[in-house]
């Protein structure tokens, strides 16, 4: 089988690390556990244009640099890259889309063979392609995500998202094709019993 999956909150918690530079740095008390809503900019009191501002900064320290992988995801990547084709669909920037696989290949050598990159939900950019669109264009039969936003159009493109639990998306209803997962190891149990 071929297995899309995201980076931000699958492969990496981005989120934390983020706060915890932003914290730090800005004498905030931001929790990921107060992230409700998929997008920053919808729990933290700054501004859009800020947020985007102190995003760029820190995708230039060394702190994003070196920010560790999920709990057991290498592991499960290991496992799951033993009998299925794995590609990386995510929606970060552009202005990172190297540093995302500079990141991917130094924590999981081999184990990908693709990078696709798409629009952000919440920006819009022209004539760029969807996760969804990707998942299609890769032919994957499985998405890991942890966005709705994603999710769902992947979902009704008859393509099985394990959903990555995660605060912002607790109002989600699962639907056909979609399936709540909690942990890398659960993800590995799901794809081999083919369970979705």
């Amino acid at each position: 089988m071929r297995i899309a999956i995201d980076i931000d909150e699958v492969l990496v918690d981005f989120l934390g690390a983020f706060l915890e530079h932003h914290n730090r740095n800005f004498g905030t008390n931001y929790r990921r556990e107060d992230f409700h809503a998929f997008g920053m900019h919808f729990t933290m009191t700054e501004d859009l244009e800020t947020i985007v501002s102190r995003l760029h900064a820190f995708n230039d320290t060394d702190e994003f640099k070196n920010i560790l992988p999920m709990p057991d995801a290498i592991e499960a990547i290991n496992r799951l890259a033993e009998n299925h084709e794995l590609v990386v669909v995510s929606s970060r920037p552009e202005t990172i889309h190297d540093a995302s696989r500079e990141w991917v290949t130094q924590h999981f050598r081999g184990k990908f063979s693709s990078f696709h990159f798409s629009s952000h939900p919440h920006v819009a950019r022209a004539a760029k392609q969807t996760k969804a669109d990707l998942c299609e264009l890769v032919k994957a039969d499985y998405m890991i995500e942890d966005a709705l936003d994603h999710a769902l159009p992947c979902a009704q493109r008859g393509i099985k998202v394990l959903l990555f639990d995660t605060p912002w998306n607790q109002q989600a209803e699962m639907t056909l094709n979609m399936t709540r997962v909690h942990s890398w190891p659960e993800i590995v149990d799901v794809i081999e019993a083919n369970k979705i």
